[in-house]
């Protein structure tokens, strides 16, 4: 399966085609409705949390994100997006704060012991 790009349009696109039932929210939403916002590159929704929509939202987020690692946070164990998709979420934004960061993370990558 060919995974998307990350950005809004191929998110929702998605989102819609896995019939996630969400309200789109944040700067995203301003934008679209014509607010003189900075473009941005991400989306920020808020999902119905019924059973059946959470299963939807689930199969989205793994044609989105096939690459997740599982990691433990104090007593939880909670599954994040790999180092290598949040370096290439990263470098898609493409601004100042993001490239900063990119950088850090793949200077991480190349120097991790494996």
């Amino acid at each position: 399966m060919k995974r998307p790009e990350l950005e809004a349009e191929n998110i929702l696109a998605v989102l819609n085609r896995h019939g996630v039932d969400c309200l789109v929210i944040g700067a995203f939403a301003a934008i679209v409705q014509g607010a003189p916002l900075e473009a941005t590159h991400d989306v920020d929704v808020t999902p119905r949390r019924d059973h059946e929509n959470l299963r939807r939202l689930s199969a989205a987020l793994y044609e989105l994100i096939a690459t997740a690692v599982r990691v433990r946070i104090g007593e939880e164990d909670v599954v994040v997006a790999s180092l290598e998709d949040v370096l290439r979420s990263k470098e898609e934004v493409r601004r100042e704060k993001d490239a900063r960061a990119a950088l850090v993370i793949r200077t991480y990558l190349q120097n991790e012991p494996e």
